[in-house]
């Protein structure tokens, strides 16, 4: 996803205003028509507007991705979310 206008695209601004989730980088993410790269994996990092005090990030095949892409923005603000908060709960102990 690098060197693409993902970065400024309309979709990315939707899903940051319907989710609070911004992705602004995925690392090693590779367009794979025939699925050959469903194991490859892949580091999404993002920052949650329901905890703006950090960026994180995350790791999980391409095919997790793809997967959590295509369900719906509940489930994928959910999915980001748990891992913000996570990580806050273990810098306060």
């Amino acid at each position: 996803m690098n060197n693409s206008d993902f970065e400024t695209s309309g979709i990315r601004k939707m899903i940051i205003k319907i989710t609070g989730i911004d992705i602004f980088k995925i690392e090693q993410y590779e367009i794979d028509m025939l699925n050959e790269k469903e194991h490859h994996p892949v580091i999404i990092h993002f920052t949650s507007a329901s905890y703006p005090d950090l960026a994180y990030q995350t790791a999980m095949t391409q095919a997790e991705f793809n997967r959590l892409c295509e369900s719906d923005l509940t489930r994928f603000k959910a999915y980001f979310e748990k891992i913000a908060l996570n990580a806050n709960e273990g810098q306060r102990l």
